[in-house]
């Protein structure tokens, strides 16, 4: 269980973020999925509420990305996926 919410949350409540918070989420997710990929693992379908935001120690936001496979339906998820 991860306390927090997803960007898709967020988004739908704030419409839009700050460019520092885009950043740092941004950031965030970029190096986990370097991360990710440096030991052979694939996401296949990121999206907004696959990327799950929580506070940190001095409350910013800690990025954690959720539900590594491929979606049952990838049409379902088509407008996130890559062109290839």
């Amino acid at each position: 269980l991860i306390e927090g919410n997803s960007l898709t949350d967020v988004l739908l409540v704030s419409k839009r973020l700050d460019i520092a918070r885009f950043l740092n989420i941004f950031n965030q997710v970029g190096e986990a999925l370097i991360e990710a990929h440096s030991h052979e693992l694939f996401h296949g379908n990121l999206s907004p509420e696959k990327i799950i935001l929580t506070r940190n120690e001095i409350d910013t936001d800690m990025v954690k990305l959720i539900d590594f496979g491929m979606p049952p339906d990838p049409v379902q998820n088509a407008f996130y996926l890559s062109p290839e």
